[in-house]
């Protein structure tokens, strides 16, 4: 049973919203006579901030080296904010993909597209008296919800923080007239019955229940019906910063091929006029941004057809797609691993490992698990899990002159505030997407006195900075392969235990199998994703439970034939006692080089 959280409404993200010490970092290309060019994800907060008139944001202008074809460009005349252009971004924000709001007194930054948004209406918001204000928080809907949760994690999130923003720009930049597939995959979206906590409610509320009747086989759902007729807006009845963030994009391309977008996506534009409708958003656009002309003729472009379901990871008809681990299946990847003649790299049990403990007692309250509010019977495993990984750190650490170690998916920051205090000398980073989990790490580190420490609410994929050692505690699924490879990168050590071996899937910079001995010995795309699945199956008391442990040794193995194969000397290892969690495997891995670094 998960542990109890504070509900939503009740917890505070512990940020202090103070205008004069938050500042947002934007990347522009070239400036002439206040118009400068700018990428989408600097449009899009612009645009932002325009709307719900931000005019207490502080925003920093950085020049980019690099540059984009067809990039927009908006006066600055029209903006409603504070602006300067700077030279240097500060150290901590030049380790983030811009945007990035910079919070110095808090020790945090904020990136990407979604965090960066909904922290400028939070911040209008709060620290704003005005009647504009207070209506500019509604559009984070239910419980300040709306675009939360992390690109990662949400289909829906990384549409509109990337998928869209793309599509819009190869529109404007493609070769040939095309209609981007996002575009109708929005379409698509838009047919769909709205998900919403309180659909019940708000039908009741509405009365739309007495405007219902079956038909005559009686078997209308009202509840479905209602669902159907008010997906008015992107997400269900009610314009939220969804469709703010949407609209720039869609705006630009109607604006160029309107009679094209009218054939084509009929709920689109009918989005799109009700958008335009509720709020002066076309007047205040055209204003801030000048319009792209794209060349080429749309006449026999035709839309691309995409299967029929929303863009929610929860779609129903989403399930469609998966596929189930069959014994066939595993009997034939264990048939390939005992034929393949690749050995193990488990080497748990081997004689002359240490037995070394950390005396929990001699630390601070604050860095106990506990004060992270886990229940009892998960604190001894946790400290268990936390032990496993910060000793091995703290050595590695010693071989390195004051060194930053970044702990991804951190979490609620247990481990990286415990090698924070254990290791003063380092720079310790924290990264992680869910704002509720980060707030208690900055919480207990603020009250801790860490000066060492600084938090990031970023994907892994925002953090840019250098680094010499990488470590992650039950990242999970391919994040535990984007953390070995944004290290790999940087050619520093990595301390990590891989979780949810299930959810591994090829993304940009991430292919499988990892290595190249798997992939010459025949093991395919598909083979991997059944060994994944089979890891899963590790809970103590299975009849698979040996199965699970075995692939689970066999995904690691290749994991760390990756690393070898890229200059690591490396140990998998697991952590002791093995109750501490089913997902117990522990990957140690030296950069050979690190001491030329």
């Amino acid at each position: 049973m998960p542990h109890k959280r504070r509900g939503k409404g009740a917890h505070q993200t512990k940020l202090l919203f103070q205008p004069e010490t938050s500042f947002l970092y934007l990347q522009y290309y070239k400036n002439c006579d206040s118009t400068i060019s700018v990428p989408l994800h600097t449009l899009i907060p612009i645009f932002v901030i325009k709307y719900i008139r931000g005019n207490n944001i502080k925003v920093f202008l950085y020049q980019s080296k690099e540059t984009e074809d067809n990039p927009f460009h908006v006066n600055l005349k029209e903006s409603s904010f504070e602006y300067e252009f700077c030279d240097q971004l500060p150290q901590n924000v030049a380790r983030c993909r811009l945007p990035c709001w910079y919070l110095p007194d808090q020790l945090t930054c904020l990136a990407g597209l979604c965090s960066v948004v909904r922290y400028i209406i939070k911040l209008t918001h709060f620290s704003s008296d005005s009647e504009d204000s207070g209506k500019c928080i509604e559009l984070l809907g239910h419980q300040y919800g709306c675009l939360s949760a992390p690109a990662e994690v949400s289909t829906w999130t990384k549409f509109c923080e990337l998928d869209m923003p793309d599509a819009c720009k190869q529109f404007f930049t493609s070769a040939t007239p095309i209609l981007p597939e996002e575009l109708s995959k929005f379409e698509a979206h838009l047919k769909q019955p709205i998900r919403i906590h309180n659909v019940r409610k708000r039908m009741q509320k509405e009365k739309e229940k007495e405007n219902l009747s079956p038909n005559s086989n009686g078997d209308i759902d009202p509840i479905l019906s209602y669902a159907k007729a008010n997906h008015i807006f992107a997400e269900g009845p009610d314009l939220l910063v969804s469709d703010i963030m949407l609209f720039p994009c869609i705006a630009l391309m109607v604006q160029n091929q309107e009679m094209c977008f009218k054939e084509n996506f009929p709920l689109l534009m009918r989005w799109f006029d009700r958008v335009c409708e509720s709020i002066e958003v076309k007047p205040l656009l055209d204003s801030l941004v000048e319009p792209l002309e794209v060349s080429g003729d749309f006449i026999n472009v035709n839309p691309i057809k995409v299967p029929d379901e929303s863009l929610y990871k929860c779609d129903p008809s989403r399930d469609a797609n998966k596929t189930c681990t069959s014994q066939i299946n595993v009997d034939k990847n264990f048939e390939w691993w005992e034929n393949s003649g690749i050995e193990s790299l488990q080497t748990y049990g081997c004689d002359g490992q240490d037995e070394k403990c950390l005396d929990w007692k001699e630390l601070p309250k604050l860095i106990h698990p506990q004060a992270g509010n886990l229940p009892v019977d998960r604190l001894e495993r946790k400290c268990e899990q936390l032990q496993g990984l910060a000793l091995p750190i703290v050595e590695l650490a010693k071989q390195r002159q004051a060194p930053v170690i970044v702990d991804f998916c951190s979490g609620g920051g247990h481990l990286g505030l415990l090698l924070a205090f254990l290791i003063p000398e380092a720079t310790v980073h924290m990264v992680e997407n869910k704002e509720e989990s980060l707030a208690r790490a900055r919480e207990r580190g603020i009250q801790l006195g860490l000066k060492n420490v600084w938090y990031f609410q970023s994907n892994i994929d925002y953090y840019k900075g250098s680094f010499d050692i990488g470590t992650s505690l039950h990242a999970c699924g391919v994040a535990t392969d984007l953390v070995i490879e944004k290290s790999r990168d940087q050619s520093a050590d990595i301390v990590s235990c891989p979780c949810c071996y299930g959810a591994v899937q090829a993304v940009d910079g991430v292919s499988y199998p990892r290595s190249v001995l798997f992939a010459e010995k025949g093991c395919t795309e598909a083979d991997y994703l059944t060994m994944g699945h089979t890891a899963d199956q590790t809970e103590k008391h299975s009849t698979k439970c040996g199965q699970g442990e075995l692939f689970m040794d066999i995904v690691d193995t290749d994991r760390c034939l990756h690393l070898q194969e890229h200059g690591y000397h490396v140990q998998l290892d697991k952590i002791s006692p093995l109750t501490c969690s089913p997902k117990h495997n522990l990957i140690v891995a030296k950069y050979l080089a690190a001491n030329g670094k």
